[in-house]
């Protein structure tokens, strides 16, 4: 390095600084060519002096143009700063923000450019992750936003055309066109249930889940999901490995993560399905794209592995974002991942993925573990819907008139009287009068004047077993878990089918032990 003699570089105090900085600094002439650099520098960059020196600064740069170097040559102003992301030898970049101004001599003339360069990126990645949570909670705020509406229009057009369909006969050109409408109907309320699990604000229906069982129960379920040239493995050795889930949601989870590796295995493959247990005593990992830590404590490992094509590490930055596939234009819907996403996150757990192009793909789940405290077993089968009428009087609450009317047909036609309420203060009047008579109350969560959980309560301090139906096409109101596990309680998210409700109020009001559905 040659300087000269009036250069600050040759201030003893300016080198310590310099030598010493925990901040990379690089040094060019006027001409932009590196004189110098730090060890800050080097070890940002991966580079040694030797490998840079004579070099431009441009390369290190990519931010800088033309114009900013020559006006600050030039006089015209006295510095600028660049965030950009910079090369490293070995292939890699890194975030920096780059302050760069002139060095002067003694008599005040420029001799240098100094570029005090800082490494962000560790900033870069939180703000991601602060942008990219911003965007999920705006999202699910929307959802949620326009779920109650939304469900409700769901529920009336889903009830009548199943009513339709049982009126004039599934086998007959009217019952026909009712079947096509409630299948699309069906299809739009699992979109919005998709959208809600990934902002995470379904209500969970929460039961012991033996994960090992679980995965064998629905083995033959999987398999048939992939395609005949991908081979089929499962290791489990979690056989006392138990959850406290929504076991929908965790078959939801299993399904989205099997059909994404058959997709991403066009040419066959091997797809793995694991599971395991470890105890944390520490939190060392992260969980999807290095967003949040693990809690220490007992956790259910789940894994799904494919051979397949991988991701590279643009995607994976992406592979969870709602609307964001992999599938190309036109296939997916891009929330399959979000789904999946959503509610482990929302199961309290966590999801990482660890991929490669041309390595395959492996997604890592941990759930909190529990103990077999419970006496429920890992999968429950609901009763059968006899078909029989029930004759029974039903104090029915709902504020949307067009959906209450609707629910006095599907409920009339399974023989129940029904005494119909506006809202929870007006059923807490026709209550009582004929409390005594009422064999089950169905009440929407979320009315004028008085909501379904006072009027409930009200009804409870004279009744204590008086059987209830709960409902609501809000998304973060339903019945706690005690209130779901005190008595004889059900909870339905709008839109649910007509054949659900059948099936509740047939087991509800036979002495069945109540459990929560989604319908």
């Amino acid at each position: 390095m040659s300087v000269v003699a009036t250069s600050p570089l040759n201030d003893p105090r300016f080198r310590a600084t310099f030598v010493n900085a925990a901040v990379a600094v690089a040094i060019t002439d006027l001409s932009g060519t590196i004189v110098d650099v730090n060890p800050a520098f080097c070890r940002i960059s991966g580079y040694t002096f030797e490998e840079i020196a004579g070099g431009g600064f441009g390369a290190f740069h990519e931010g800088q143009t033309n114009d900013d170097f020559a006006q600050l040559v030039n006089g015209e102003i006295p510095g600028y700063v660049v965030e950009r992301r910079y090369p490293r030898k070995d292939g890699s970049t890194v975030w920096a923000r780059s302050s760069v101004s002139l060095l002067h001599d003694q008599d005040g003339k420029p001799t240098h450019v100094m570029a005090i360069i800082e490494d962000w990126t560790e900033k870069k990645r939180l703000e991601e992750v602060a942008r990219q949570t911003h965007k999920m909670e705006a999202l699910g705020r929307l959802a949620g936003g326009v779920a109650h509406d939304f469900n409700n229009l769901l529920m009336i057009i889903n009830s009548y055309a199943s009513l339709l369909k049982e009126d004039f006969g599934a086998d007959t050109p009217a019952g026909g066109r009712a079947q096509a409408i409630e299948e699309a109907g069906t299809r739009a309320a699992v979109l919005t249930k998709q959208l809600l699990a990934f902002s995470r604000k379904q209500v969970l229906q929460t039961q012991v889940i033996c994960i090992d069982e679980l995965i064998r129960s629905s083995e033959q379920m999987l398999r048939r999901l992939i395609r005949e040239n991908i081979e089929f493995v499962s290791e489990l050795a979690a056989s006392d490995g138990y959850i406290d889930a929504d076991l929908g949601q965790i078959q939801q989870v299993l399904m989205n993560l099997v059909v994404n590796a058959s997709d991403a295995m066009p040419n066959g493959g091997r797809l793995t399905i694991r599971t395991g247990r470890i105890d944390l005593e520490t939190a060392p990992s992260t969980n999807a794209n290095g967003n949040g830590k693990f809690k220490p404590g007992r956790y259910v490992v789940l894994s799904v592995a494919d051979t397949g094509i991988g991701m590279d590490s643009a995607t994976l930055e992406q592979i969870f974002e709602p609307f964001f596939t992999t599938k190309g234009h036109g296939k997916g819907t891009g929330l399959g991942l979000a789904t999946v996403y959503g509610i482990i996150e929302q199961s309290g757990g966590h999801i990482k993925v660890n991929s490669e192009p041309g390595k395959g793909t492996v997604f890592t789940i941990h759930l909190p573990a529990i103990g077999r405290e419970s006496s429920r077993t890992c999968i429950e089968t609901a009763p059968p819907w006899a078909g029989k009428q029930i004759r029974a009087t039903v104090l029915l609450a709902e504020d949307e008139e067009i959906l209450r009317r609707c629910l006095l047909n599907a409920l009339s036609s399974m023989g129940c009287f029904v005494l119909q309420a506006r809202d929870g203060a007006h059923a807490l009047e026709i209550a009582r009068r004929q409390l005594l008579l009422i064999d089950l109350v169905i009440s929407d969560m979320v009315m004028p004047r008085m909501g379904g959980r006072e009027l409930v309560n009200e009804l409870r301090a004279l009744r204590p077993k008086l059987p209830v139906i709960f409902m609501s096409g809000y998304t973060d109101v339903g019945p706690t878990k005690e209130e779901l596990r005190s008595g004889a309680t059900m909870y339905f998210q709008k839109p649910f089918s007509t054949d659900g409700l059948r099936k509740a109020v047939e087991e509800i009001l036979s002495g069945v032990p109540a459990r929560s559905s989604h319908g």
